[in-house]
């Protein structure tokens, strides 16, 4: 039992945090008086659903709470009725242990716990560079799908999250998006879910999802094609860009999960929701003045920018800041993008498809109505050296760096498969940490439409590259035989 005692309407104020371990007083539809022992939050959408790992009459469970007293009970419903078809079809998901109106406007779901349990994202990041342990889950995902079609089932929100992962089982969860269409899926209908599932892992997985799918054929009962695997393929590459692209659009600016949204008179603030603390706050109110008193040094000062290593509590973040020479520049450049967001987008964009940057933590843009005014970009601090020290550094071998070239070849191979220029390939802009080349300063990175501006704009990305080397024959001769 918890010293902490909240009810329903508790809940209901309850943001995207809360302190836990809590019980949860409830009275039942039939007007029985129960408790449930709160003790991590999962998962929170505000005001609508809650989701928790908690105690109920001596056994682990895991509760939904549906908040919203005029979709509560139509949300928690369709949970019911799906976790129920579900389990008629003898497809696994958590046993349902209770399901209910309680008696203001909420509902509530309890599942069994499933102990030694994951999620198959948390598994296919701890199997990252195992290809065999890769290629084992794939297999497991195409039978639980073909289990899905066949039964005539379609889950619409088939997220990593949503299924779960054990030695022997894999389960299905967030039951309220299965729909049930009676007879099994047309080819179109399962590509696109399968599509859909796969897109969210990286490009150069790919080959494994290919060499999966003649055992969802097989288990389909339907003959393997060479066109269709080609129509899969297709599709897997079009949601991808579709997603990533709603993402960079929409997500990495709104309140959710992820990410804090402030909006006040003149300023939008985003920031990462977990490395919120009391330093990102202070930071926040008055940028200015906690450089000043936190700053560990200068990287740059100039009239266009200023680039700061500042710490925030014990750690180190660097803060650029974007200044506006005058008013008549803020008033010609109104309508764009300022420079602090177009480098989140970026930052936020190559690590989505899998280029090391330095992570994004705050996004901060003043304005004067339409007017840009100053505006912060915030990133952790990434240790190391450009890369032309790290090529200059004697005690590191040859074959290192030959290495570290061919990763550079691959990340210029990634940029132009991404259709993407930098914009300054200059060697500090390259630092090298753990052996791994991490590209910075991205407000002059662009996604281009056109193919010939792209050519030209990474012709002179190679340009620049290699002007880094001209007093250094041997790195130029092997970037030139890596990139040209």
């Amino acid at each position: 039992m918890s010293d902490t005692h909240l009810t329903i309407n508790d809940l209901r104020g309850i943001d995207h945090e809360c302190a836990v371990p809590f019980d949860l007083a409830i009275i039942l539809q039939d007007g029985t008086r129960a408790s449930l022992s709160c003790n991590k939050l999962v998962r929170a959408i505000p005001g609508r659903r809650l989701v928790f790992q908690a105690g109920w009459q001596g056994q682990d469970v895991f509760a939904k709470v549906f908040l919203d007293p005029v979709s509560a009970s139509r949300d928690g419903e369709r949970e019911r009725q799906g976790s129920a078809a579900l389990s008629q079809a003898g497809i696994n998901t958590p046993a349902l242990l209770y399901s209910g109106a309680l008696s203001d406007g909420a509902y509530l779901l309890l599942f069994a716990l499933i102990p030694d349990s994951m999620t198959f994202q948390q598994a296919w990041l701890d199997s990252r560079n195992k290809r065999e342990v890769q290629l084992l889950l794939v297999e497991r995902m195409y039978r639980v799908f073909a289990a899905h079609h066949n039964a005539g089932f379609l889950h619409l929100d088939p997220h990593q999250k949503n299924f779960l992962i054990t030695d022997d089982v894999v389960y299905t969860l967030d039951c309220a998006d299965i729909e049930v269409i009676g007879k099994p899926p047309t080819r179109s209908q399962a590509w696109y879910n399968l599509a859909v599932f796969f897109a969210i892992t990286h490009a150069d997985t790919d080959y494994l999802v290919a060499t999966g799918f003649p055992l969802y054929c097989k288990e389909r009962g339907i003959p393997f094609v060479d066109i269709e695997l080609s129509i899969l393929q297709s599709e897997i590459i079009r949601v991808r860009e579709y997603s990533r692209e709603q993402y960079l659009d929409k997500k990495i600016f709104r309140e959710c999960t992820e990410f804090v949204r402030k909006k006040q008179q003149g300023r939008l603030i985003v920031f990462r929701r977990d490395c919120d603390n009391q330093s990102v706050r202070d930071f926040i109110e008055s940028p200015d003045t906690y450089i000043e008193k936190h700053m560990d040094r200068y990287l740059k000062q100039g009239r266009s920018s200023t680039v700061a290593v500042v710490r925030f509590q014990e750690r180190l973040f660097v803060v650029k800041r974007y200044n506006i020479k005058n008013l008549w520049k803020g008033v010609a450049h109104a309508w764009r993008r300022t420079r602090a967001r177009k480098s989140w987008i970026n930052a936020h964009r190559l690590l989505i498809n899998g280029i090391r940057t330095a992570k994004p933590v705050i996004l901060i843009e003043n304005k004067f109505g339409p007017i840009n005014l100053t505006s912060y970009f915030v990133t952790e601090y990434i240790s190391g050296p450009n890369i032309q020290a790290y090529f200059q550094d004697s005690d590191i071998s040859r074959d290192k760096k030959s290495q570290l070239a061919d990763k550079i070849r691959i990340m210029f191979s990634r940029l132009n498969e991404l259709n993407i220029s930098h914009g300054d390939m200059k060697a500090s802009n390259i630092i090298i940490n753990n052996d791994e080349p991490c590209l910075m300063d991205l407000d002059s990175m662009r996604k281009h439409r056109l193919n010939y501006i792209l050519q030209r704009r990474q012709q002179k990305d190679r340009a620049r590259f290699l002007k880094n080397w001209k007093h250094d024959k041997d790195a130029m001769t092997l970037f030139s035989d890596k990139l040209l």
